[in-house]
């Protein structure tokens, strides 16, 4: 359970830092 705990956790912060970047990318545009 611990492998699927940790690739659901990386999935959301994959998820968050694209969210980051787009704004980030947003604010320079």
């Amino acid at each position: 359970m611990e492998r699927v705990s940790t690739q659901t956790n990386r999935t959301t912060t994959v998820k968050f830092d694209r969210r980051r970047n787009n704004i980030d990318s947003d604010e320079d545009y």
